[in-house]
């Protein structure tokens, strides 16, 4: 055993500390919530009330009556110069030895008057007869039978604790949500605990109770996602009850690990909608871009689900493009070529949004009979073809998506801004050398945006020479 020198003043408050035990051995013992015939409590209160000398129980294998008798040897001493330590869960606690009893029982003896080691004294008894104990400052209880002690004790335990709550029958709470997870003790009681909650509360209350059996009282259950999984990552459950993790962290640990789980299972959950099948998710939803069973087969051959706090088709898109958008852009759009396709760049309703501007253009063009020369004289048929066919907005909003950082095509969109009006609002994203070269082509671009689309090929053999 690890051992500790002690001060006069120290062995003389420690021996004054256990010579009290004396005055009343009764107060060693809790209050059984549910004596019987054999119950342990009621026979050891008989054998402490039978006398004054606990001498013949020093060498007894009883435990508990063994370390009372050698408390009351220790008791009896001049001096003390040494005190063993003992380690628990809960950290080392000193105590007096005498004799041959058990370290832990011992401390507990010894500590009578301390709410969480006084436990320890039943240790022995607890591992062999099943015992339940449970202490708070102004509660010691007992259970032979796997009795819970209700709601007054745990409120007990979280005012020793610090811990803030709130009650309702016997549902107790911690922290205000928005979300919880429940820890039910013995199915009588329930413990509420709020994904806001800074609090590590069951390991809190664990230092109250002692039982053979934690895992068997104590019931752990959450309700989000408990259709897809009712699980909780073991890894998370032990850092919680040692105390190395909060409520809020362990609700939020669990959480994730569910979602994981029922993606896993290809399950579809959107906030708190829960989609067993595609089928199902597909036929609740409206889809602007992509035709529904495009989705519902992307998602299919996927093999995994998704998870969204609330519904948004460019987040799907985004979920199933990896795999399958090549595949859908080839289904909606069969005429387009394949390197077009292959060269998209941006998110999936840009590219979609691309080729629905491809189309419009090729029309624009084949009208008019104008086929483009470069890269610079695409990009200026494409803002008059989406100018033309959908207004000055959507020209503007594609334009600056796809200009890029040539010159040429930067200054045909400033002039192209100057026409309509809208250059002074963007001026600070343009260079002089941009500026200047629009100076030189926006007479022609103003001619384009306001003539008759029949004469635009015309125009676009005067703004050849400044394209290249």
């Amino acid at each position: 055993m690890r051992l500790k020198t002690t001060s006069k003043e120290s062995q003389k408050l420690f021996i004054e500390s256990i010579s009290s035990l004396f005055d009343d051995p009764e107060k060693l013992l809790p209050k059984c919530l549910d004596p019987g015939l054999f119950c342990p409590i009621n026979s050891y209160a008989k054998k402490l009330k039978s006398g004054k000398d606990f001498s013949k129980y020093l060498k007894s294998a009883d435990q508990l009556m063994s370390a009372v008798a050698e408390t009351q040897k220790v008791s009896e001493s001049d001096s003390i110069p040494f005190l063993g330590m003992v380690k628990t869960p809960l950290g080392s606690v000193e105590y007096a030895k005498k004799g041959e009893t058990d370290p832990l029982v011992l401390a507990g003896v010894q500590h009578f008057s301390n709410p969480i080691w006084r436990m320890l004294a039943f240790s022995s008894i607890s591992r062999t007869r099943g015992l339940r104990l449970y202490s708070t400052k102004s509660l010691y209880l007992s259970s032979c039978k796997n009795s819970s002690p209700g709601t007054e004790f745990f409120k007990s335990a979280l005012e020793d604790e610090g811990i803030q709550y709130s009650i309702d029958g016997t549902d107790i709470f911690v922290g205000s949500g928005p979300n919880y997870f429940r820890v039910t003790h013995l199915g009588a009681v329930s413990l509420n605990l709020g994904s806001d909650s800074s609090s590590s509360t069951v390991h809190s209350i664990m230092k109250h109770i002692l039982t053979p059996d934690f895992q068997n009282d104590f019931h752990f259950s959450m309700d989000f996602l408990e259709v897809a999984s009712d699980q909780f990552p073991s890894k998370a459950v032990d850092s919680y009850l040692s105390g190395k993790m909060n409520d809020r962290t362990f609700y939020r640990e669990t959480a994730d690990y569910r979602l994981s789980q029922a993606i896993s299972g290809r399950y579809i959950i959107i906030g708190s909608d829960l989609y067993s099948t595609p089928e199902e998710f597909v036929s609740k939803h409206e889809f602007l871009y992509v035709p529904k069973p495009l989705v519902q087969k992307a998602i299919e051959e996927s093999g995994k689900g998704l998870y969204m706090d609330a519904f948004s088709e460019r987040k799907v898109l985004e979920h199933i493009w990896p795999s399958a958008g090549k595949e859908i852009l080839h289904e909606m759009f069969p005429d387009a070529d394949s390197s077009l396709i292959s060269s998209l760049k941006g998110s999936p309703i840009e590219q979609i949004d691309s080729l629905n501007g491809e189309g419009r253009i090729s029309d624009f063009m084949s009208k008019l009979n104008i086929r483009p020369w470069s890269d610079d004289s695409r990009f200026l048929l494409q803002i008059l073809g989406d100018y033309y066919t959908s207004g000055k907005e959507r020209a503007m909003r594609e334009g600056e998506r796809i200009m890029g950082t040539s010159m040429n095509r930067r200054a045909i969109f400033y002039a192209f801004l100057s026409s309509v009006g809208e250059a002074a609002n963007r001026e600070w994203q343009f260079s002089q050398n941009e500026k200047e070269l629009s100076f030189k082509i926006s007479g022609i671009i103003s001619d384009m945006i306001r003539g008759e689309p029949e004469h635009l090929s015309d125009l676009f053999e005067a703004i050849k020479p400044f394209l290249g």
